[in-house]
């Protein structure tokens, strides 16, 4: 039994410098946009079974789906710092290894698709 008066324990939290937090927020909205893309092709692929999408208009589309990943790719997965990040640095690199995969299997779906088409 605990006394009335006696303190919850302490539990640690992770604080993260304002450029750790900056970096990993950046990352997670780099993140959202990947996921958009990925629910495009989904979409994509939907509209090529039901017949509501033509294979004209899908090629177009992946192409300029491929353009936009490797673009997200290059000029903003990329673009996030680690190296001067000290508080966060092993989440943010991880986290942008997570993007940098994901978005690398995106691009070969993408090709993949368009080329079977």
């Amino acid at each position: 039994m605990t006394p009335k008066n006696a303190q919850p324990p302490l539990r640690l939290v992770r604080e993260y410098s304002a450029l750790s937090r900056r970096a990993i927020s950046r990352i997670g909205e780099i993140g959202d946009g990947l996921s958009a893309y990925e629910r495009q092709i989904e979409d994509i692929e939907q509209g090529l079974v039901s017949n509501s999408l033509s294979v004209g208009k899908a090629k177009t589309d992946l192409g300029q789906l491929h353009g936009n990943v490797f673009k997200l790719l290059s000029n903003q997965v990329d673009a996030v710092q680690t190296g001067e990040l000290n508080s966060g640095k092993d989440i943010a690199r991880a986290e942008r290894k997570d993007l940098t995969r994901r978005a690398e299997a995106l691009l070969d779906r993408v090709e993949s698709k368009r080329n079977s088409l």
